[in-house]
């Protein structure tokens, strides 16, 4: 069993006085200020430094009266006492640097920000603060540092729109995910419109379907969700393509495929209904549709008299072609 003075050796051959050894074989030399603590550290374990029972009282009344001060400045009255301290020490907080911020300006930032009565930097609450600057519509998330001896800096991360949605009456930005930001501001009006309950949460397949349909991208004015369970489509041009429960990709190929055929959505249409397998549905406006079937039963052209006129909101059924 080795002794204290053979510990104090052992410590002192690995140079942790004066310099110690890398992996890599370089030396690295103590701060000078740590020299002698260690130094005399050292030579205590070593057994050349003998302490009397009066100077281990001392050290303990040192101990007890550190443990004291700790507590008492974590009082309500302490911190206090120790904030107005530190700041005529020169840690008031002169300078808050603050990044990462589009929407929110930093006025909102400061004013959310509870720099306490003396400003100090060494008693701030740096998890205080984070606590109060993510309760902030627009902050996703947010650092917050401490950069001695005045400056505080904090990072914000902002949450990103993508979507406005509409509920009844309401407006609001939402994310990706459909968690609301804030109210709509007019400067996000390119953004999709979803519109109904559950568009919000669904709101991000339907966007990117519709984004691999090229012709269609720009022509959607709103997608509405209708029951929570589907959506149609409101273009443009005021038609609505009504997409089916399930299978919404290969519907919106069909249509595409309808489109380059025969341009269907350029004609006196209010309603294209995608909704059937196996037939396509359309509804006509003020206009006549004439259908030239071939013998396979699938509509090769569509002509558009402007004189004779069709009952509003007539079924008509092109083929039987599966969608």
């Amino acid at each position: 069993m080795l002794s204290i003075g053979a510990v104090a050796r052992h410590i002192k051959n690995n140079n942790v006085v004066g310099a110690t050894r890398s992996l890599g074989g370089k030396r690295r030399v103590l701060p000078h200020v740590l020299r002698r603590p260690v130094r005399q550290f050292n030579r205590l374990l070593a057994g050349d430094i003998s302490i009397s029972k009066r100077g281990w009282s001392a050290i303990g009344a040192v101990a007890i009266l550190a443990a004291g001060i700790s507590i008492f400045a974590n009082s309500r009255h302490g911190h206090s006492i120790a904030a107005d301290f530190s700041a005529h020490l020169g840690f008031t907080i002169s300078n808050v640097v603050i990044e990462g911020t589009q929407e929110l300006s930093k006025i909102d930032v400061l004013t959310n920000l509870d720099l306490g009565r003396s400003n100090s930097l060494l008693t701030f609450d740096i998890a205080k603060a984070r606590d109060e600057l993510r309760s902030l519509a627009w902050v996703k998330d947010v650092r917050v540092a401490k950069s001695y001896p005045d400056r505080l800096v904090i990072r914000v991360s902002e949450r990103q729109p993508y979507a406005i949605w509409q509920q009844q009456d309401a407006l609001l930005l939402v994310e990706r995910n459909g968690k609301a930001i804030d109210n709509f501001d007019e400067k996000y009006a390119g953004l999709p419109l979803l519109v109904g309950k559950g568009a919000n949460l669904h709101g991000a397949d339907i966007i990117f379907l519709v984004g691999k349909v090229p012709f269609l991208k720009n022509r959607v004015r709103s997608f509405v969700r209708i029951a929570d369970r589907r959506w149609d489509l409101h273009l443009s041009n005021g038609i609505v393509v009504r997409l089916p429960d399930e299978n919404s990709g290969v519907a919106l190929k069909e249509l595409a495929r309808l489109e380059k055929a025969h341009k269907i959505l350029d004609r006196d249409l209010r309603v294209v209904d995608l909704r059937l397998n196996n037939r396509l549905v359309v509804s006509f406006g003020e206009a006549v549709a004439s259908l030239e079937d071939e013998v396979s039963g699938v509509a090769t052209s569509i002509s558009l008299p402007q004189k004779t006129k069709l009952p509003t909101k007539r079924p008509v059924v092109l083929g039987e072609k599966k969608i």
